[in-house]
Parts: C-alpha cells; structure tokens; sequence
C-alpha cells in the first residue's frame, strides 16, 4: 500500500524540526575561552566575535541525524508508517537545505533514543539494526518484504500481494506471487517481488522493473540475497510514489571556497561532457559549470560542476594543454601537487594554495588571518598562512574557521577555529594536524 506525506505532516515538521531561514551563518561564533590558545590577547570584540554557535532546535530524530546532515541541520521528516514492527517506528529524514536531498532513516524505539542510520545491507545500517531486534521468522512475510524493500532495496515497492502484477514487458515465466516464507536447500528464505523505480542516487537504478527476490532468513537478520527479473515496466507517472526517497534538486557552488562564477558557455559544455561521459550517473542530468577565478594555478584550474543528479561534490579541472579530468581524475592529476616540486609564494601564495586544498578536498572553512581581513582571535596574534618547502614536500601554516557543514570526505561538522600544519607531497598525499584555538560548538546542555 502507497503512503503518502501529508500537507499537515509537513508543515508540522517544519515547526518541530526547526525548517527555517534563521540558520546561523557559516562563522557565526566561538567561544572566548581556549585553553590550547596560544600567546597574546584579542580585544573584547575578538570575543564577541567568536561566541558559540548554537544550533536550531529540532525534534530529537533530526538532533541525531545532524551527524550525517551537519552541526546546525535542520531536517524533513517522512514518517513511514507501514515499516512499523515491533522493533519501534521508521522515519526517513533529508535535510532542509541540502539540494541533493540526502537521507537517512531513524528507528525510533518503544522506549529510548531515536537510532539514526542510513540504508543498506551492512551490519550498521539501518536494516539490520531493526531486523536485530526482531524474531524474524515469526514476523509476518509481508512485513518483513516491505521492510527490505523500502530500506534495503529503496524506491522500490511490494508488489502482487493481492493485486495484479503491474503490466510491462516479460522478462521471466516466474510468476508474480505475494510474499512467503519457503524452504530452498534446506534454509528458509523469503520470497517477494517488487516494483523498482529508477532513482539518480541509487547506484545501476535506470529502469522500471518489477523483480522477484529471494533472501535468506535467519533469527535476527535477512541476508543472501538474489533475484530475478520479472517484467521491464513503462515509466511510471509521477516517477516516483509518494513512499519513495524525495527527487534531488539543483545543487550550487560552494561559497565557503571563495566567489564562483559561470563557466563560459563552450568550455561549460565541455566539462559537462566530459562529466556525463566519465561519471556515472550523471548522464541525461542538468550540469552547470563554475570556476573560481581567485584559485585558478600556473598547472591547472578547478571547476564545481553543480547537477541536479543527487551528487554534492563533483569537480573538473583543466590543465593547460586544455586537457580536461573530472571526478577522481582530477585527484589522480592534482594541479596542486603539479605546484609542489617547484613551489615558489611569489607565484602562488600560501593562501591561495590552501584554499585551492579546501575546494579540491570539499573541506568546508575559510582561511582566517589574511592581511586586510581585521580577523582577530581572543588569545592569539592571529597570523597569515605561511608556507615552506621541506626537502620534497611543502608545509602549510595557517589558522582556519572549520564550518557547521558536511564535508566532502567526512559527516563530522563541528565548528572550531583551529591553527593547522599540513604536509602536502609531490604525490598528492597530505599529513599534519591541528590545535583547536576557539571551540565553537555550544555548551552541552
């Protein structure tokens, strides 16, 4: 049976997950103690500056998924009602502001905290987190089908349980049964078949299906899985019900890397050829190009190549022989480890090297200190990025504002000014740490 989230359940998320305009800004705060500071004292005005930044409040559900979504997120929330077991209820939540519409799913139990994870087959996923607190085959099949479906398999939907098969294409004379429980080698397994929708975040999802599967059942898991191709299904209208994970939306440079500007036409078709071509999934999707004309190199330029394909993050560069990379290729061929063997400041200053850094490893912060800026730090002098060669590698020193965001590599988004020392390598490798200077995240209550 289709669910469906309704104007009601929505506009009660909005008030009780906190959607609103009134996100703190990126650097929005900190606090004025730093018991790892180093030497000097700031003005009163350094430490207004940095007071603590103090997230939204959200339901308890979308306070837990704020490790995937950021330190400030507010979120959506999709109850799923027809997932509910006795393991507790499901929730599926996307943040508010997030265009690439990236979910996760809470498990709220009869008694305690929510217990938040994203969908999948492995053991810290939320599948097998429900499944473990389940008598699994004493649960009814038809509970246990749509469970899989919806959390494992995702946009997807059970099918003939009571209902003609949706009309397409055969592919298999295996009939289109309801789910049941049956014994094959001698293990039980369960046996379903569902309607799979095409969906740009899931991985090889581009066809309208309808599929058989079979999955193997033991005490408190469901695993092993195979299946089979029933039917290939017209394109369904609307794309997707109303159960499924929400459409991405248009994403958009980051503005945490510095100003970003349009790609002139030819050379944004260009890149986004190549990114079609080269990347999966992102074939047949809006693809905008942005360069950063502040980090473009002697060895090459970087790109952010905004989609509406669900994919946050995707970079292109092009050397300059006009050869074009994009995805991990532009990682392979970095024009920032093209700079190190010969790393010269008068050519590309410190500043400009770690910002190219931050935007190429999607680190979202911004560089403090800059001459002209009037930053200032409570208990620190407050120093510009420096940069020195060290045999075949270069050492990068700077003081950055780590943001209330994602990154790229990484769900941790606690806010800090932080003073770090990174070693970047001909290679493309980097190492080093930092000293926190300013925590900015707001006093556990």
């Amino acid at each position: 049976m289709r669910s469906a989230i309704s104007v009601a359940v929505l506009v009660a998320c909005a008030t009780a997950c906190g959607k609103s305009s009134t996100k703190p800004g990126p650097g929005g705060g900190g606090t004025a103690a730093a018991t790892d500071a180093g030497s000097g004292k700031g003005s009163q005005a350094a430490a207004d500056r940095w007071k603590p930044i103090t997230p939204p409040p959200v339901s308890p559900t979308c306070a837990a998924a704020r490790r995937f979504f950021g330190y400030v997120a507010t979120c959506v929330e999709q109850p799923l009602p027809e997932l509910t077991t006795a393991a507790g209820t499901v929730t599926r939540l996307w943040s508010t502001d997030d265009p690439t519409k990236a979910w996760v799913y809470a498990l709220t139990p009869p008694s305690g905290a929510p217990i938040v994870a994203e969908a999948g087959p492995y053991d810290d996923q939320i599948l097998r987190k429900i499944t473990a607190q389940l008598d699994v085959p004493a649960t009814p099949p038809d509970v246990l089908a749509r469970l899989y479906a919806a959390l494992l398999l995702q946009a997807a939907e059970v099918r003939c349980a009571g209902e003609p098969p949706p009309p397409g294409r055969s592919m298999s004379k295996k009939p289109c049964e309801a789910p049941k429980f049956a014994t094959v080698g001698g293990k039980p397994v369960l046996q379903f078949a569902v309607e799979e929708y095409p969906h740009p975040t899931l991985l090889n999802r581009d066809h309208h299906r309808l599929y058989w599967y079979q999955v193997e059942v033991s005490p408190h898991e469901l695993s092993s899985m195979e299946g089979e191709g029933l039917a290939d299904l017209e394109p369904a209208t609307p794309p997707l019900p109303t159960s499924a994970p929400p459409l991405p939306t248009m994403t958009a440079p980051p503005s945490w890397a510095g100003v970003a500007e349009p790609a002139p036409a030819d050379l944004d078709a260009a890149l986004c050829k190549a990114a079609a071509d080269g990347l999966s999934g992102l074939a047949g999707h809006a693809c905008k190009a942005y360069r950063y004309p502040a980090l473009a190199l002697p060895t090459g330029e970087l790109f952010f190549l905004a989609n509406d394909a669900g994919q946050a993050y995707v970079l292109a560069s092009r050397a300059p022989d006009g050869t074009i990379r994009v995805g991990l290729d532009v990682e392979t061929h970095s024009p920032l480890a093209a700079l190190i063997p010969t790393y010269d400041p008068a050519v590309v200053a410190p500043a400009t090297f770690l910002a190219a850094y931050l935007l190429l490893d999607g680190k979202p912060a911004r560089i403090l200190c800059l001459p002209g800026s009037g930053d200032a730090l409570p208990d620190d002098p407050c120093t510009p990025p420096t940069a020195e060669k060290q045999g075949d590698d270069l050492m990068i020193k700077a003081i950055i504002e780590e943001l209330p965001l994602p990154g790229r590599h990484s769900i941790d988004s606690d806010p800090a000014v932080r003073r770090i020392a990174w070693e970047f390598s001909p290679g493309g490798g980097m190492s080093g740490g930092g000293t926190r200077l300013v925590d900015l995240r707001a006093p556990t209550p």
